[in-house]
C-alpha cells in the first residue's frame, strides 16, 4: 500500500474525529478542519512563488500554524526546514544559508534571530507569519507579513491531487543540533516516516484511544514525528501545548485534566524537572487513574529516574530508542515487563548488531557499537560535504550509530554510551553510563554525567559532574557518594572526582554536551 494511503486512513474514514488541539488558543481541529487549514496554506505557498520541490523553512515556537505548515509542504510536495527558535542567530544564519530555502517564515518572536546578512540575503523571501497568540507584535525583518487569523478565513484551500503525492517526496531536513561541529541536515522522504510510524504504532498498541499531551518543540523529530505525523498515522488525538519550561512543569497536568489527555511522550530533563518542582497531588491523582500510556526517549533515562517517576505518579514508563537518521529502532512495550536498563526489542523489519572496532559481530552481552539496518534510514545529509561527513549509510547498508550497547539473549537492546564518551582508563574501555545510574540512586543527586579527565599515567582518568537538588551540598554527601560507588563497582570504575555544577550543559535536544564538560573540566583542571 502506498505512504500516503497509510498515512490518510483515518482521514478517509474518521474525518470528523479530533486530531489536534491548540491548548494554547482552546481551539480544536477535526481531522478534516485540520486538512482543509493546511490546503489554504498551500494556497499561500503558491501565492508567494514556493514550488514543488523548494524548501520552506520555519522558525516558529508550538503553534497550529507551525503544525499546519508541515502538512501544507507534504501536500505542495514541498521540504521543510523547521529550525528551533531557542537557537543562536548565528546557528540560524549556518543552517539558512546552508539549505537555502525559497521562503522563511518567522513570527514577531523569532524575528530577532534573523541576522542582518541573512535579512539581506533572503531579501523578498523572508515572510512573517503573526501566530494568533503573538497577533498584535510587529515583524520588521520580513517582506511581507499574513496574519493567520486572515488566511484561515479568507483563503481558498488549494486543489491538490492527492493521488499524485510522492512516497518517495523529500517532506524534511531536520539539522542535528551540532555539538561537536557544526550542524547536519538530515533528509528523510515522506514514506519513511509513514512506514516507520506504523511499524512503532502495531508494536506498542497506539490507536485512536489514545489523547497525546504535546510538549516536545515541533522544531524537532520529537515533536513533528513522534507527536504530529504518528498520532495522525495512528489515528490519536494530539493536544499542543507551548515547548516545555519552568512554567509549564507547574502546570503540567492542567491541559491533560482538561482536554482528557491520557498518553504522554517525555523526555528524561522533562521527568526531572517534574520530580523536582511537581507538588500537584491531583497531577498525580490524575496520572494514576487516567493514563494510559508513557513513552520516554531522544535521550538515555537513568533507570532511578525512571523507578522514581513511576513510583510518584503511579504509572510505567516504556522507553524508545532511534536517533533523527534511522527513525524508531527498538521500544519497551505495555505487552513485555521493562527490564531495567533496556530499551527494548528492534521493531518488526529492523535489524540491530553489535560490532567491535575490527567491524567483527559481537555475542550476546558483548559491549561494542550499535549497528542498524532498518527500510527507513535517512536519504542522507543535505550537502553532505559541507558538514565533512562521508556518505551517509542508505537503506541496503548498516548504519553506525556511535552507540555503545549489548543485545541480550532474548533479543533486548542495552544502551551503554556514546562510542565518542567511552572513557578509556589504563587501556580498558568504560562507558560512563553504569556509574551514572549507580550516583542517581542517592537521593541527593538531581542529574549526574561521568566523563573522562587526562591522567599521566592511565590516559584518561573518571571524573563525575553531579548537579544537587535544593539543599544538598557536595561537600556533604560527596563520601556517602564514594561509599555507594564503591560498594557496586569494580575499583576501575569507581570515579577519582566529582564535581558540582549548577547547570549540566545540555544541547537544544536536551543531550548532555559532554564535550563541554571535558572542555569544563580540563580548564578548571589546567590540562
Amino acid at each position: 500500500m502506498k505512504a500516503f494511503e497509510i498515512f490518510n486512513k483515518y482521514l478517509d474514514s474518521q474525518p470528523d474525529t479530533p486530531f489536534y488541539i491548540d491548548i494554547i488558543n482552546d481551539k480544536t481541529y477535526s481531522r478534516v478542519e485540520f486538512s482543509r487549514e493546511a490546503l489554504k496554506l498551500c494556497s499561500l505557498l503558491r501565492e508567494i512563488g514556493v514550488a514543488p520541490g523548494d524548501k520552506v523553512a520555519a522558525i516558529l515556537p508550538n503553534c497550529a500554524e507551525f503544525a499546519l505548515l508541515y502538512f501544507a509542504a507534504l501536500y505542495s510536495q514541498v521540504t521543510m526546514v523547521p529550525l528551533n527558535p531557542i537557537l543562536h542567530p548565528s546557528e540560524v544564519e549556518y543552517i539558512l544559508k546552508t539549505s537555502a530555502p525559497k521562503a522563511v517564515f518567522v513570527c514577531p518572536s523569532t524575528a530577532g534571530k534573523i541576522t542582518p546578512e541573512i535579512e539581506n540575503l533572503f531579501s523578498g523571501s523572508l515572510f512573517g507569519l503573526r501566530i494568533r497568540q503573538e497577533s498584535a507584535q510587529e515583524i520588521a525583518c520580513a517582506a511581507r507579513v499574513f496574519e493567520s487569523a486572515d488566511v484561515f478565513s479568507s483563503y481558498s484551500p488549494a486543489a491538490i491531487d492527492f493521488g499524485k503525492i510522492r512516497d518517495d517526496h523529500i517532506l524534511t531536513i531536520t539539522y542535528t543540533s551540532g555539538t561537536t561541529q557544526v550542524p547536519k541536515g538530515v533528509m528523510h522522504r515522506f514514506e519513511n516516516f509513514v512506514y516507520n510510524a506504523l511499524r512503532f504504532v502495531e508494536t506498542v498498541g497506539i490507536g485512536p484511544e489514545n489523547r497525546f499531551y504535546g510538549v516536545l518543540s515541533q522544531a524537532y523529530m520529537g515533536g513533528f514525528y513522534n507527536l504530529l505525523i504518528l498520532a495522525w498515522v495512528s489515528g490519536a488525538t494530539i493536544g499542543f501545548s507551548k515547548s516545555f519550561d519552568a512554567l509549564t512543569a507547574i502546570t503540567f497536568w492542567e491541559p491533560p485534566m482538561k482536554y482528557n489527555l491520557n498518553t504522554l511522550w517525555l523526555v528524561p530533563t522533562i521527568m526531572a524537572v517534574l520530580m523536582k518542582v511537581d507538588r500537584s497531588e491531583k497531577g498525580r491523582d490524575y496520572a494514576r487513574r487516567h493514563t494510559r500510556l508513557v513513552l520516554a526517549g531522544t535521550a538515555p533515562l537513568p533507570v532511578q529516574l525512571r523507578k522514581d517517576f513511576e513510583q510518584r505518579y503511579g504509572i510505567r514508563v516504556y522507553e524508545n530508542y532511534g536517533l533523527s537518521e534511522i527513525l524508531f529502532v527498538s521500544v519497551n512495550t505495555p505487552r513485555e515487563a521493562v527490564i531495567d536498563g533496556s530499551v527494548g526489542k528492534p521493531l518488526q523489519g529492523v535489524a540491530v548488531a553489535i560490532r567491535n572496532e575490527a567491524g567483527g559481530d559481537l555475542a550476546i552481552r558483548e559491549e561494542g557499537e550499535i549497528i542498524v539496518k532498518t527500510p527507513e534510514c535517512m536519504t542522507g545529509y543535505y550537502k553532505e560535504e559541507t558538514a565533512g561527513e562521508k556518505k551517509a549509510g542508505r537503506n541496503e547498508e548498516w548504519f553506525s550509530t556511535g552507540d555503545i550497547g549489548f543485545l541480550d539473549e532474548n533479543g533486548n537492546l542495552y544502551i551503554t554510551g556514546r562510542k565518542k564518551d567511552l572513557i578509556i582508563r589504563g587501556g580498558i574501555n568504560i562507558s560512563p553510563s553504569a556509574i551514572e545510574n549507580i550516583i542517581m540512586e542517592h537521593p541527593a543527586i538531581s542529574q549526574v554525567a561521568v566523563v573522562g579527565i587526562p591522567h599521566d599515567l592511565y590516559g584518561e582518568d573518571i571524573a563525575a559532574v553531579v548537579k544537587l537538588k535544593q539543599g544538598f551540598s557536595l561537600g556533604d554527601i560527596q563520601k556517602e557518594l564514594e561509599d555507594l560507588c564503591s560498594a557496586k563497582l569494580s575499583q576501575i570504575r569507581k570515579p577519582s572526582a566529582f564535581f558540582e555544577i549548577e547547570e549540566i550543559p545540555a544541547s537544544t535536544t536536551s543531550k548532555i554536551q559532554k564535550n563541554k564538560l571535558r572542555q569544563m573540566l580540563r580548564a578548571k583542571l589546567g590540562k
